[in-house]
Parts: C-alpha cells; sequence; structure tokens
C-alpha cells in the first residue's frame, strides 16, 4: 500500500493543457480502436474546440488587463479574431488551419446544445449482422480522420498566437525600459521609494495595450525586494530585473508541459506519511 502524504501550497494550473493532452489521448484511442470510435473521436474533436478557448481566455486577460471582462462572453471565433488582429496575426478564415475553426466550433455548439432532430437519410453502409451503424449528420464528421486534422489545426493556431503574443509583450518590455532608462538619467539609482514610485508612474501612465501583459503588481514585489539586496546595481541592474520578469515567461504556464504544476509550498512539499487508512 501506498503511504500517503499531505502537500501544501499553491497550484496554478491552464485549462489550456489539459485540454489539449484530452484531445491527443481520445484520438490515440479512435485510432486504435473501431468500437466506440464515434465516442472517442467526438470527444477528441470536443477537446479541441475546449483547448483553443481556453488558450483565448488565457491570453485574453494579459493582452486586455483593463478591458476584457466585457469580452469573457464573445463568441469564440468572434474573440479569436479580435486577439489575433490585436497582435497582428494574419488569418484567411477560408483556408487551413483557420477555417477549420468554423466548422468545429458549429460541431462543439449542436454537441454542447443538443436538440433532437430528424434528417432524411439515403447512403450507402456496411452492414454487419446485428449491428445498423451510426449515419447522419452527427456521425459524419466524428471520424479519426478528422479529428487528426482539427488537432493539427488547433495547434498550429494556438503556436502562431503564441509567438505574435510573446512578441508583442517583449516589444511593449522594450518600450516601458525606454522611459525607465529616461525617467533614471543617471547609473545611479535613488533610493527605493523613489525608485518605486516612478516606476509605477510610468506603468500607471501606458495605454491599455501597452501595459507589459502582467500586473506590474505581479513582479513588483519581486524586482524591489531583488533591488533591495543590491542597491548599487544601478539602472542596468534593475532593468535586467524587470526584463527577465516580464519577457522570460510572459504567459505563464505556456511554455511547459502540459501536464506541470507549479507547487510553491509553503513550508514544505510534504508532511510525515499519515496514518490514515485507505
Amino acid at each position: 500500500m501506498n503511504d500517503t502524504h499531505r502537500v501544501r501550497g499553491t497550484q496554478k494550473q491552464n485549462p489550456c493543457w489539459l485540454m489539449g493532452e484530452g484531445a491527443k489521448h481520445m484520438l490515440r484511442l479512435a485510432k486504435a480502436q473501431a468500437e466506440g470510435q464515434f465516442y472517442t473521436a467526438t470527444a477528441s474533436l470536443l477537446y479541441s474546440a475546449f483547448t483553443l478557448e481556453a488558450y483565448l481566455n488565457h491570453i485574453g486577460p494579459a493582452l486586455y488587463k483593463k478591458n476584457w471582462k466585457c469580452n469573457e462572453r464573445m463568441p469564440v471565433i468572434k474573440k479569436f479574431k479580435k486577439l489575433a488582429e490585436e497582435v497582428s496575426v494574419k488569418f484567411n478564415m477560408d483556408e487551413r488551419p483557420y477555417g477549420t475553426l468554423t466548422k468545429l466550433f458549429e460541431f462543439r455548439n449542436s454537441r454542447a446544445h443538443g436538440h433532437t432532430l430528424e434528417e432524411k437519410i439515403d447512403q450507402e453502409i456496411e452492414w454487419s449482422e446485428g449491428h445498423l451503424p451510426m449515419v447522419g449528420e452527427w456521425s459524419s464528421s466524428a471520424k479519426p480522420e478528422y479529428a487528426e486534422e482539427v488537432l493539427k489545426d488547433v495547434t498550429e493556431i494556438i503556436s502562431e498566437l503564441d509567438k505574435a503574443c510573446i512578441a508583442r509583450i517583449n516589444a511593449n518590455v522594450e518600450e516601458f525600459i525606454c522611459k525607465l532608462r529616461e525617467a533614471f538619467p543617471d547609473s545611479k539609482l535613488p533610493g527605493i521609494c523613489v525608485v518605486r514610485d516612478r516606476i509605477l508612474k510610468i506603468h500607471g501612465a501606458l495605454p491599455d495595450d501597452k501595459t507589459l501583459g502582467l500586473e506590474f503588481k505581479d513582479v513588483e514585489k519581486k524586482v524591489i525586494c531583488e533591488f533591495l539586496t543590491d542597491k548599487e546595481q544601478g539602472i542596468e541592474g534593475l532593468v535586467e530585473i524587470i526584463r527577465r520578469e516580464f519577457c522570460d515567461n510572459p504567459f505563464p504556464p505556456l511554455r511547459v508541459d502540459m501536464f506541470a504544476v507549479s507547487l510553491a509550498p509553503s513550508q514544505q512539499t510534504a508532511d510525515e506519511p499519515s496514518t490514515r487508512k485507505d
């Protein structure tokens, strides 16, 4: 019997990557086994739709810190177009990979909001005794070949958006750093309170699309604490801290394994084994 341990800390998960793994897993099952293929292919397609939707919900608040709330309930295709245009990603909804989205989200919505429907059927089928295969609109898309195509397209779309978002964040950071250097023309920085106030003033004056893709308060404590440990590092030291905090991982945890969980224990990761019996 395995020992039971208690884990304390904070956990941050991005559903985008969990959904992406779900799409891949269900696709493997659909390709490996004919029995239940309709269900596994359907699940893969739905997970692919959820993957993109979760990704858009992840980057939206980063790009529109002050104004994203009103976009939360926007239809997914419209939300995608808004974010793609924001980061200058060119897309053609009549061609792959972007053309896949319209049919995918029609598929997703019809399954999420199912209604009884009546169809006229006139098609050839493969008959085996005692088994009538599914026919009609619901079964026509639920094929492993189509699920694989969709997953590939969704992955490519996310990759393109991710690159563009990171480029936007990095450009905003460099613009912010230029303003910092203007605010601190001397190589040696003044006291920490003056530094903090000027940084917040510069950041607060930025338009919404230049706010670096992160709430400044998220890294302010790190920046100030690290700066306090070495007051002689000067403006370039401060610049390096800010560049590292914003540029290295602007959308955590995008560039990590899909099942990675960030665990930051408050004391230690595990206590002594519990005496609880399962």
